[in-house]
This record gives C-alpha cells, sequence and structure tokens, in this order.
C-alpha cells in the first residue's frame, strides 16, 4: 500500500490594522460524535436492559409511524441509547437492515437516515436524459411525515425541489403567530427520486421563550453599526436589510465571550438579522443583546471579518484534519497563514505525487471561477495537477459547476468531490464540518453528507454537492 499524504489549507483572514497569530491557541478535541451509553435487548415490541426490566414499548401508535417513514420494525436488529455531544443531548437508536431512526427520551421520532449505498453517477450517465422529478409522489411523502410528527397546519411547506440528479428536498417550518417563520421548528427531507423512499430527515422543535418585539428595527440597526464599522474599519454602508427572524444565539462578534461557540446554546432567540450582503448581525428583538452573526464564505474579493471568522476557519480545519486521520490518510501539518504565500502553499502540496486528500476552507468566487483569501491569492481550476480521491472545497460555489471536481479527477470510482453549490454562511458551513467529519466511515461520503445537511435547520444553509463514486466510503487506499 502506498502511503497517502494530507495537507490540510486553512485560510488565515487579516484585518487592515493588522494580522492574528492562532498557531499559539491550544488545540482541543473538536470532534463531537456519538456515545453509546447502553446497548437493549430486543423482546418482539419491548425493549429491555440487561435485566430484562422494560425500558420502553414501541406500541401501535408508534409502529404505525415508523411505518409511515420506512422504518420496518420486522427487521429490528439493535437498539441503543446514545449520548449526542454535539448538542448534549440523549436518544434512543434504532437499526435495522439499513436505516437509523433516532427517537427523543419521550420517544418523539427525531431523524431517519438511510444507509443503503446510493448507485453511483458513473452507473447512471447511461440514463440520465430520463426525468426522475416526475415519479416522486411528493403528496404521498408529505402526508406520510405531517402524520409520522404530528405536524400541524401551522407547518408550512417552504422548499420543495431538486436537490442535485438523485435526491429532491423538501422543508417544514413552523410559522408562529407574529407571521415569524421558525426554522428551529421544522423538518428538513431528502427524497430519493431513484425509489421514492426518505433517504433522510431530520426534526427540529426548539421554540423562542418570547415573541414580544421591544426593539425597533431602526434601533437594531443602530446597534449594528458598531459591529459592521469595525468589519470594514470604516463608516458602514446603509444597504442593509432588516429582517426579524429565529436564531440560534452563537456570540460570533462578542468579545465577551471569547470565541465562536464550538458547542451550540440550548435556547434560540427572536432577533434583527442586520445583512450588508457578507455579513450578519443579530440583535435580540426583547433586549437589545447582539447575540451573534455570520459571515459569507464567499466574495469575489477577499475580505476580512475579524478574529472569530479566523477561529471558526482554524477549528473547521482541525475537524477536517481528524476526519482524514480517521480515513487512514497520513496527515501532513495544518498549514496557517495571513499572506499570500498560500497560493504556493497549495500548489505545492497538489503537485506532490503521494497527495490524495485535500480540504480548504476560504472564499469562494460568485462564478465559482478561483478561490480566494487573505494576501490577495487566487487559486484556479486550471491549476490543480494529479489525481485526487478525496477533496472538500470549503468556500462558496465551489459546485456551481463540475469545473472544480473535473479539475480533481474526482469523477472515478472510489473518488469523491464535495463543494457547495451556491453561497453558504460560515456557521452552518461549520455545523456541516461538524456533523460530517465526525461521522467519516459510517456510511458513503455521498450519503454522509446528506445526512449533515439535514442536520443543519433552514432552507438553503447547507447546499452541498458530491460528484463522484456515490457508494465509496472515504477510505484511504
Amino acid at each position: 500500500m502506498k502511503n497517502k499524504y494530507l495537507l490540510l489549507i486553512f485560510i488565515l483572514f487579516i484585518f487592515s490594522f493588522g494580522t492574528i497569530n492562532v498557531e499559539a491557541k491550544e488545540s482541543k478535541n473538536l470532534i463531537k460524535g456519538e456515545i453509546v451509553l447502553e446497548n437493549f435487548n430486543i423482546d418482539g415490541n419491548n425493549i429491555k436492559n440487561d435485566k430484562g426490566e422494560l425500558v420502553f414499548n414501541i406500541d401501535e401508535n408508534l409502529e404505525n409511524k415508523l411505518n409511515l417513514i420506512g422504518f420496518n420494525l420486522d427487521e429490528l436488529k439493535e437498539v441503543k441509547l446514545v449520548k449526542d455531544e454535539l448538542y448534549n443531548e440523549k436518544n434512543y437508536i434504532l437499526l435495522n437492515n439499513n436505516k437509523t431512526v433516532s427517537l427523543t427520551e419521550n420517544l418523539k421520532i427525531k431523524n431517519i437516515t438511510n444507509n443503503e449505498i446510493i448507485q453511483s453517477n458513473l452507473a447512471t450517465k447511461v440514463r440520465k436524459k430520463r426525468s426522475l422529478t416526475s415519479e416522486v409522489k411528493e403528496d404521498i411523502i408529505i402526508n406520510n411525515i405531517k402524520e409520522a410528527l404530528n405536524l400541524s397546519n401551522e407547518y408550512k411547506i417552504i422548499q420543495n425541489e431538486d436537490f442535485d440528479e438523485n435526491m429532491k428536498i423538501i422543508i417544514f417550518e413552523k410559522q408562529l403567530p407574529n407571521g415569524v417563520i421558525n426554522p428551529y421548528q421544522g423538518v428538513k427531507v431528502f427524497v430519493n427520486k431513484n425509489n421514492n423512499e426518505i433517504q433522510t430527515f431530520n426534526m427540529f422543535d426548539e421554540a423562542p421563550e418570547t415573541l414580544e418585539v421591544k426593539i425597533t428595527k431602526e434601533e437594531a440597526s443602530n446597534i449594528s453599526e458598531k459591529i459592521f464599522k469595525n468589519l470594514d474599519n470604516k463608516e458602514s454602508n446603509t444597504n442593509k436589510t432588516s429582517t426579524l427572524e429565529i436564531i440560534r444565539p452563537n456570540y460570533f462578534w462578542s468579545d465577551e465571550k471569547g470565541e465562536f461557540l464550538d458547542n451550540p446554546v440550548d435556547f434560540v432567540r427572536q432577533a434583527w438579522v442586520i445583512n450588508d450582503g457578507n455579513a450578519k448581525v443579530y440583535v435580540d428583538a426583547n433586549n437589545g443583546e447582539i447575540l451573534g452573526g455570520d459571515i459569507e464564505k464567499g466574495s469575489d474579493h477577499a475580505k476580512a471579518f475579524g478574529h472569530d471568522s479566523v477561529k471558526h476557519s482554524y477549528n473547521s480545519a482541525k475537524l477536517a484534519e481528524s476526519g482524514f486521520r480517521k480515513l487512514g490518510y497520513i496527515v501532513e501539518p495544518t498549514f496557517t497563514t495571513s499572506t499570500s504565500n498560500m497560493r504556493s502553499a497549495v500548489l505545492s502540496y497538489l503537485n506532490k505525487s503521494t497527495s490524495y486528500g485535500f480540504y480548504i476552507t476560504c472564499h469562494g468566487a460568485s462564478d465559482g471561477s478561483y478561490l480566494s483569501g487573505g494576501g490577495g491569492w487566487s487559486l484556479y481550476p486550471s491549476d490543480i495537477k494529479g489525481n485526487f480521491h478525496l477533496v472538500f472545497l470549503d468556500a462558496c460555489n465551489t459546485a456551481k459547476s463540475r469545473n472544480w471536481a473535473d479539475a480533481f479527477r474526482c469523477d472515478n470510482p472510489r473518488r469523491s468531490y464535495l463543494g457547495w453549490k451556491y453561497s453558504v454562511g460560515a456557521d452552518p458551513a461549520y455545523k456541516f464540518c461538524q456533523y460530517f467529519w465526525a461521522r467519516v466511515g459510517s456510511k458513503p461520503i455521498y450519503n454522509l453528507a446528506l445526512d449533515a445537511a439535514a442536520s443543519v435547520p433552514g432552507k438553503g444553509t447547507t447546499p452541498i454537492i458530491h460528484y463522484g463514486d456515490k457508494s465509496w466510503y472515504g477510505w484511504a487506499y
């Protein structure tokens, strides 16, 4: 077996008045997976512990709901209690021959994932012209989900469209009494167009404590100005939008919090979201507190967004490093820089004969034609040489076309390319990475990418696209 080398690249952004050294920061264990707390015995529909005591019963009502989402209890082979480290919660996990269902501690269905291998793009090219969309029986699937999850009429379908050549995406979100749509009370569903089955979905059920608005839109905009002024080191432009939304605080810009939160808080709030097109600031609509925000990972020109952005990118790269190591790659040290030598460092790695895995987090051009970052460097598909096995370009628009995937020659057996189809925020991209890299090796890269995308609430938050072998797990070879 040949040695496989991997370089994880991290783009360090700069302020106009200085740079930030993250090398001195102590590395933390960022991988937040699932810990098995207890395995149970299956006695018909009774789930028992090792002492023979009843833990819970799968009654007729729950059995019917599981059938509606395509989980066959006759094939049930494993039940366990796990702790989700990322969200600090416990769930019951039910596994049959090809699917996994997660139940909350009070036995409500939370999500389902499908472990079946999806037919590779390579095998379906001969029938690519055949439209699969018309075969999806959307009404049946929608009604089954509503019934299985007890969704009221307050839950609205806000997205129902093709996600990629294999999947449709359907998103339900709850409309609150004041008309605001809450993405944290909703369901994100992927439907396999090849077999008309639910591939994966995730249920979100978090409501804000209050919908009372004491801060006006104008007041929120004024509060946000201190953030926008610091970002640009100048007077912020007035071309901003302000919308009332439900968000999860991440304290992205807060010096008091010190850093972007690796573990999300366990509550959501109603906030004014002030957006200038590149950055967002969340202002609590009830008390005016700055709750955080986000940045776009895509821009035609490199732009500095501050130390929280840098820390966020550093953590994403370290997650990728751990994930690649888990897959059996020999991992070279993560590379960090704030200068234009990023291009030369990347090209030096890409030209090595032992380079097969690659991850980078940076800016992507609006048309997907190049990558860029602090120091004025750029990277183009024409710069890529070699035959790569596993590549993830964590930047906006890197899967807007096949150009990058083709440049890395990933559209072959036992190869995978991941990129974003549209613009993506740093916050949802990081949440995707937290889920994805902690679970690599557990199922094919494509299936896992869909599961990770479904784990992040909201429309358009995780527009991940996969090119390559749909059946490949990503292991080094």
